[in-house]
């Protein structure tokens, strides 16, 4: 593989580079400096940049003059595109070996090496070095399975900094009373049952809802239902009310907040991804929410 040193200025960036690496650019710039180029930039004929980008900038942000370039030729313009974008997923696919990884970056802090230079944040440097048993980088988004027993109770109030989270029933007021205290909200955003019985062992999708309640209610008692709750929080609000239902029980739900005290203001559509599929005529690929506040 020829390397040649070429005037920084005579580098381009692609203007269509799909990656995002502000983040990363001083990060790349202290090894550079460390460690000095180890890889060069890789161009096509024209100059521009391939591979490298961040690279780039770092020596911008670095102020250097010369740079280690490596020119691709005999690539198509396909083959250049797949090879940018190629380079940087790969990347992301290998995974750390988290009873490995913490070993050699103990050998490292052992010889006082600046684990700085390393690209992780303190944080996660922390995790990974934790005698604690640490699993270091887990996904934020996996969660673990339940506990045969539940640990939290209906009734707890739990304290969770300046939040406070209750494992009650929304729809009785005094509980709602023992949840904000003196305070009141400058928010709701609540999705309350449907009422379309999803939750019926009959229904295919039942497993994916078992133990909902409040789903499958006459048309009074859903009535009921929908201003018990909003009657609970009517007093604590003190800001927007945001209530997600579907169009079957539109009009209850309209009529029964307007009557408990609180203004529509807007029907805030809610657009998804995908629809879902089932046997109405029409696959809704949104959802409706009533937007208001108190009247008074």
């Amino acid at each position: 593989m020829k390397i040649e040193l070429w005037p920084f200025d005579r580098i381009k960036p692609y203007p269509n580079n799909p990656r995002v690496n502000e983040s990363a650019v001083d990060a790349v710039a202290r090894s550079l400096q460390e460690f000095g180029w180890r890889q060069p930039i890789v161009v096509d004929e024209d100059g521009v940049i391939i591979v490298g980008h961040t690279r780039w900038k770092a020596a911008q942000k670095l102020g250097m003059t010369d740079v280690p370039v490596h020119v691709a030729t005999g690539l198509s313009p396909e083959q250049i595109k797949a090879y940018r974008i190629a380079d940087n997923q790969t990347a992301t696919i290998a995974d750390w070996n988290f009873d490995l990884l913490p070993l050699e970056l103990a050998d490292l802090q052992a010889a006082n090496y600046d684990l700085s230079l390393l690209g992780f944040d303190q944080d996660e440097l922390a995790g990974l070095m934790s005698p604690n048993g640490s699993e270091g980088l887990t996904d934020p988004d996996e969660v673990p399975l339940p506990p045969d027993e539940a640990v939290t109770q209906v009734g707890d109030l739990i304290v969770l900094g300046d939040h406070r989270l209750l494992c009650g029933d929304s729809t009785k007021a005094a509980e709602v009373a023992r949840l904000m205290g003196d305070e009141t909200a400058r928010l709701v955003f609540t999705d309350p049952p449907w009422n379309v019985a999803i939750g019926l062992d009959s229904n295919p999708r039942h497993r994916q809802r078992d133990g909902l309640a409040n789903d499958n209610l006459s048309p009074a008692a859903f009535a009921e239902f929908l201003r018990a709750f909003s009657t609970a929080i009517h007093q604590y609000l003190d800001g927007d009310l945001y209530c997600v239902l579907g169009a079957s029980e539109w009009p209850t739900l309209d009529s029964t907040l307007r009557d408990v005290g609180f203004h529509w203001s807007a029907t805030v559509i809610w657009v998804k991804d995908l629809f879902v599929l089932g046997r109405s005529k029409y696959h809704r690929r949104y959802e409706p929410i009533w937007y208001g506040w108190r009247s008074d």
